[in-house]
């Protein structure tokens, strides 16, 4: 599977601090096919974890991002895709916790969304393994 243009990510608050963006499967492995300027944690994997500003996590998404699963593997998996503004939440922080603009644990949002994939099983040409033994002359059945 592979999705192109498929995400936009937005947060007023966050400016030009960092943003994270999880992407996690159970069955595929997720690949981006670019995020220059943006560290990827598990990057191939069933669980990625892209950090870098807006700029560069969209530019990323803008990209081909894909989902591979094993060769013979099928059925149903879901791509679950979170988005956090690692505490960067402006003048909306609880009272108290942290000023307009500064980054608090305290103060983390997130939004998730879920696509959900089927694989369908595909109907493989059957295949022909020599078991290293040659015939004999003059063996076998007789064919009429």
């Amino acid at each position: 599977l592979t999705i192109t243009n498929g995400f936009l990510f937005a947060d007023p608050d966050v400016g030009d601090n960092e943003v994270k963006v999880t992407i996690t499967s159970t069955y595929g492995e997720i690949g981006l096919s670019n995020y220059e300027g943006a560290v990827c944690a598990g990057c191939g994997s069933t669980s990625v974890t892209l950090t870098g500003t807006l700029t560069v996590i969209n530019a990323a998404f803008s990209q081909e991002l894909t989902y591979t699963v094993d060769e013979d593997w099928n059925g149903s998996d879901n791509i679950t895709i979170t988005f956090s503004d690692q505490g960067y939440t402006g003048s909306r922080c609880a009272a108290g916790t942290c000023e307009s603009g500064e980054r608090s644990d305290l103060c983390i949002l997130t939004a998730s969304t879920q696509v959900s994939v089927t694989v369908q099983a595909v109907n493989d040409a059957p295949t022909i393994v020599a078991d290293g033994t040659s015939p004999e002359a003059n063996t076998g059945v007789p064919t009429k």
